[in-house]
């Protein structure tokens, strides 16, 4: 609904978003190859490797702009998407029986994609035979954590490489570069107790973005714009009945 319709304000910078009801449903083939080895009910190590073909990927693009920037979005021709993933968990016990709760887990996947543009939009679009927008070429989580029956706690650190923002487009002939975006590295606390109250009870604190990190906006070799969201704190609690 977002992408088909409606005139409304980016939520993050000076800027207004226009939604294109010409969009059609992206269609995708996907071709994937898992290895999955079980160390014990709770440890693994899983290797994966993908290919995906896309039909008409929807991508965020700007939109030509005398004045403040306006973004919207577009079918391009096709795009392909391959890489590998790996994921793991293993628990710390190994370290002496005060460890067994303890548990070190991640995941890291390396992707390459390539989008073809219609004929139209090699006269609109800067860069044809590029990156998918909006996909980070490397990815990557660490979590260390603590589980039993009653608490369970996780510090999680996620990073993301640097990806295309805004796909570039050409005004009066002058091709804009694509705008890229380095995210920010995210170090979050997820605490989380189980009690019983009447009710089976489940007490949940956040505490997300704890580094802080910058996220870093760029055309060419030029920093357009930067900025901090701050840390954030979150608490819930729920029961079952």
């Amino acid at each position: 609904l977002r992408e088909l319709s409606g005139v409304y304000n980016h939520p993050f910078e000076p800027a207004t978003i226009i939604g294109n009801p010409d969009l059609v449903n992206t269609i995708m083939y996907n071709l994937d190859l898992k290895y999955s080895y079980f160390i014990s009910d709770d440890e693994f190590v899983k290797l994966g490797l993908f290919y995906k073909y896309m039909e008409d990927p929807i991508e965020d693009v700007k939109l030509y702009s005398t004045a403040l920037p306006i973004y919207s979005f577009a079918n391009t021709e096709e795009a392909t998407l391959y890489g590998i993933e790996v994921d793991g968990r293993k628990d710390l016990s190994f370290l002496g029986k005060n460890w067994k709760n303890y548990y070190l887990s991640g995941n890291f996947s390396y992707n390459k994609s390539e989008v073809t543009l219609t004929e139209e939009q090699e006269t609109q679009f800067t860069n044809n035979y590029r990156p998918l927008q909006g996909l980070s070429p490397y990815v990557a989580n660490l979590t260390v954590g603590y589980d039993s029956d009653d608490r369970s706690v996780a510090l999680n650190l996620n990073y993301m490489d640097e990806r295309i923002r805004k796909v570039g487009i050409i005004a009066f002939g002058v091709p804009q570069q694509d705008q890229y975006e380095t995210p920010p590295m995210l170090l979050d606390l997820v605490w989380s107790e189980k009690f019983e109250y009447g009710y089976p009870l489940e007490l949940k604190f956040k505490v997300g973005n704890i580094l802080d990190d910058e996220t870093v906006w760029k055309e060419g070799d030029g920093v357009t714009r930067y900025y901090k969201t701050g840390p954030t704190l979150d608490m819930k609690i729920s029961t079952t009945f």
